[in-house]
């Protein structure tokens, strides 16, 4: 729902958007999500059909007019769709946290539901790292959900520290930080290795707790040569709206065991 701030100096287009309510993957977003121009304080808030109700607000599915201030000279589009996100996880999973009645737990599995439609498949995965490889573009992949990674261990630790963000998420500058240890041979992950497990963040082999970093360690079995892959998300980082994945890596079994000294089994 967009929420305009509504001060005398407030814009007359911002204005007329107020309670407007969209879906979050509505093309309104893509120019629309505040901040939307220079000194903009409208906000997004999250809610659910059954909150537009008790509130008399509609949802709208009219046409609308793209921002075109001429003081704001970027798109808006690709944080937007993460922070939509965010404010959904806000209120599906942190506000319910510890609430066990039945509406809290619909809610809770509706919204992990609509998560899972919003994952890549393995061709888009696997056209993302290409892209990532063969030239310096700058772009995001979502990857995954913590909330939807299967392991007990972690998700009673989720509930505990409930960090800012759900959202996984893959940058093209980290995939390229990769390539130069490809092509230099001192990386013993190859493309396909990175492509496998960035299509597999929801089941890992797997999974450990950095505590004094905080980072969470995905780990897979890469098969009969007995190593290990491990992901590295960065899971507490606040000024990210996404939980970045920092580090791809490949360890043997002795090389393995030395660097998960210290660090919690989930």
């Amino acid at each position: 729902v967009y929420k305009s701030a509504l001060l005398e100096d407030t814009r007359a287009s911002h204005a007329a958007h107020h309670n407007h309510a969209y879906k979050r993957d509505d093309p309104f977003w893509q120019s629309w999500y505040p901040p939307n121009a220079w000194n903009c304080k409208c906000r997004v808030i999250a809610m659910t059909e059954g909150q537009l109700q008790r509130a008399g607000i509609t949802k709208i599915d009219t046409p609308f007019t793209p921002n075109s201030d001429q003081d704001w000279g970027y798109d808006v589009a690709s944080g937007a769709n993460y922070a939509v996100e965010e404010n959904y996880y806000q209120k599906a999973i942190l506000d319910t946290n510890g609430k066990s009645d039945n509406i809290s737990e619909i809610v809770r599995e509706t919204y992990k539901n609509n998560m899972r439609e919003l994952l890549p498949n393995k061709e888009e995965v696997s056209a993302f790292v290409d892209r990532a490889l063969s030239k310096n573009n700058s772009e995001n992949l979502r990857v995954g959900y913590l909330t939807l990674i299967e392991n007990e261990g972690l998700q009673k630790h989720l509930l505990e520290r409930q960090p800012k963000s759900d959202l996984v998420a893959a940058s093209t500058g980290k995939i390229r930080n990769l390539r130069t240890h490809i092509e230099s041979g001192k990386s013993v992950l190859s493309v396909e290795e990175i492509k496998d497990v960035l299509s597999r963040i929801q089941k890992p082999d797997e999974v450990y707790l950095d505590e004094k970093p905080e980072n969470v360690l995905l780990v897979w079995n890469s098969g009969a040569d007995k190593n290990r892959i491990i992901v590295q998300l960065d899971y507490k980082k606040n000024k990210d709206i996404y939980n970045a994945i920092r580090t791809v890596q490949k360890f043997g079994d002795m090389a393995f065991s030395d660097y998960v000294i210290g660090k919690k089994k989930l």
